[in-house]
């Protein structure tokens, strides 16, 4: 009886450390899953931080390349607006050589005139005009 009641006490406590093992186990295991919960989580946040960060550089390079774009019709639109003022200072320049072209032909042909008058005036064939 006394053998009895020490195996049925041995067996308990295999039995006890059994079922001790086995939580021992089941913590280890969840440890486990909660550490490559943790892992998974921080390795989703830095794929996400280096999404964002990608977004923003993509975001700045569309943005100098719009300002870049928005220079270059400014200084294409200054450019053209040198251009007209040019061809409006030659065309101004050139009507200005015309105007003073004229100016002297009729000078030329009012000399021209006056001449004719005064060798008339001196020939004495002008008649009354003299």
């Amino acid at each position: 009886m006394w053998d009895e009641a020490q195996r049925k006490k041995e067996l308990a406590k295999y039995e006890a450390e059994k079922i001790q093992e086995e939580e021992q186990k089941e913590a280890a295991a969840r440890e486990y899953q909660k550490e490559m919960a943790r892992k998974e989580a921080e390795a989703r946040q830095e794929a996400e931080r280096k999404r964002l960060a990608r977004e923003r550089e993509l975001a700045a390079i569309a943005m100098r390349e719009e300002q870049k774009q928005q220079l270059e019709a400014i200084f294409a639109h200054q450019e053209e607006i040198k251009a007209e003022a040019k061809k409006a200072e030659i065309t101004r320049t050139i009507q200005r050589m015309e105007e003073l072209e004229d100016e002297k032909k009729k000078k030329t042909i009012q000399k021209e005139g006056m001449n004719r008058k005064k060798m008339c005036c001196v020939k004495g064939t002008a008649g009354e005009d003299c």
